[in-house]
């Protein structure tokens, strides 16, 4: 009788072991996960209650640039390639990828100063209703 114990003993032993095997098996098959090249993070203090987010990919050849405009909510950017300028009441600020800002809220200019090529990820938190873009009224200003 005392033997039951010892070989129900056993045979978990065995079994919990051929189970780990078999995961490790599985886990060597997959593939590689992917690695992480770029994170970024912004406070948004004054986030929409609702919300629509727009991601757009922008690539700027040597010496592009927006006109001047706003959007209809929240913006941030993130260099992902290259360097970009942000230009507000005709300030220049520069940033390199991995780099990002949020958008001011006022009429602002984004371009590419150098001789190669830049690429930034745009999101805004969009409001129901707004535009995404409008450009500014520059004989105005």
């Amino acid at each position: 009788m005392k033997r039951l114990p010892l070989l129900s003993g056993i045979l978990f032993v065995a079994l919990l072991s051929l189970s780990i095997g078999l995961v490790s098996a599985q886990v060597q098959d997959l593939p590689p996960g992917p690695v992480q090249q770029l994170r970024a993070s912004y406070e948004v203090d004054d986030a929409p209650p609702e919300a629509q987010v727009v991601q757009i990919i922008l690539d700027f050849e040597p010496g592009a640039f927006t006109p001047p405009h706003t959007h209809g909510g929240p913006g941030f950017v993130t260099v992902l390639e290259g360097e970009m300028t942000r230009r507000i009441n005709g300030v220049d600020e520069t940033f390199r990828a991995g780099e990002g800002w949020i958008e001011p809220g006022a009429v602002h200019q984004a371009g590419n100063l150098t001789d190669t090529k830049a690429t930034v990820l745009f999101v805004c938190l969009l409001p129901p209703g707004a535009q995404l873009t409008t450009l500014a009224d520059v004989a105005a200003q």
